[in-house]
């Protein structure tokens, strides 16, 4: 079994690669960037020439889009090579808020792995919880002991990554997730006030969580060089989010685990590193 990961340098598919690869699994990341290593091949859907060296000798794909991609006839392409090169098996990482949006790009490309011929199973995962250890949220929660969003007071089911690599592991190695669609969330629903305090308690500092405007929200993201186009997309997420749509919870991750999934605190101290003074 050869995996392939793709969307290798960001979140979820930079720890699957870890996770498999600690496992012992046969696994290499892709991205648009040049090889780094043996373990890593360059993969850009813009460009099909890259496709071939990618996909040789590929069994297993872990499929990500990249963030704000408008152009799912790439991935069409991709998925016709993939069935040409033989994969046996695609698992689509797609995302809770906009997996079943009829229209939004995750959706579409659902609708393309479902028609494209190959074995493939779908997740749909609630929001990181690594998202609050990365970029400008981390920097405004170590330097400010702020977290600056436009999420209301809405309630949302976190997910740890590392709890989907797993997931993502099991879909590779056993058949009855073919055909499947899970959607991965932890087993508590959490506002961002209670983020925040959990942040506080963890850290033992204060943490404030801001709820901001989307227009305000959007003049912080743009001083800071954020792309309008880019800030336009996540507030139309948190849109979604304040509707309530992502506090409703699932047993499939705790199922498909056969333990609970990873809980927010947890998933503080496992990352205090980040935020130190």
């Amino acid at each position: 079994m050869k995996s392939l990961i793709t969307g290798a340098s960001g979140t979820a598919g930079s720890l699957t690669l870890q996770h498999l690869t600690e496992r012992g699994l046969n696994a290499v990341g892709a991205g648009r960037a040049a090889a780094k290593d043996k373990f890593w091949v360059e993969l850009d859907y813009a460009r099909p020439g890259t496709f071939r060296k990618a996909l040789h000798g590929v069994t297993h794909l872990f499929l990500v889009v990249p963030s704000g991609h408008k152009e799912p006839e790439q991935f069409q392409r991709f998925l016709d090579a993939a069935l040409s090169f033989h994969v046996e098996h695609i698992t689509f990482l797609s995302g809770r808020t906009t997996g079943d949006v009829k229209g939004r790009a995750l959706n579409t490309v659902e609708e393309q792995v479902r028609h494209c011929g190959l074995p493939y199973t779908i997740l749909r995962p609630g929001w990181f919880m690594q998202n609050f250890a990365a970029d400008s949220l981390a920097i405004d929660i170590q330097a400010e002991g702020k977290i600056y969003l436009p999420a209301g007071a809405a309630k949302t089911a976190f997910v740890d990554v590392r709890d989907i690599a797993e997931v993502v592991e099991q879909t590779f190695l056993e058949k009855k997730h073919q055909g499947k669609t899970y959607e991965l969330v932890s087993q508590e629903a959490l506002d961002h006030y209670e983020v925040a305090a959990l942040f506080s308690r963890t850290l033992r500092r204060p943490v404030e969580y801001i709820d901001l405007s989307p227009s305000d929200f959007l003049a912080l993201m743009l001083g800071r060089g954020a792309s309008e186009e880019g800030m336009a997309s996540y507030i139309y997420l948190y849109d979604l989010v304040k509707t309530g749509k992502e506090a409703r919870l699932s047993s499939d991750l705790a199922r498909l685990l056969g333990r609970e999934p990873g809980r927010f605190e947890g998933f503080i101290k496992d990352y205090l590193e980040v935020w130190k003074d």
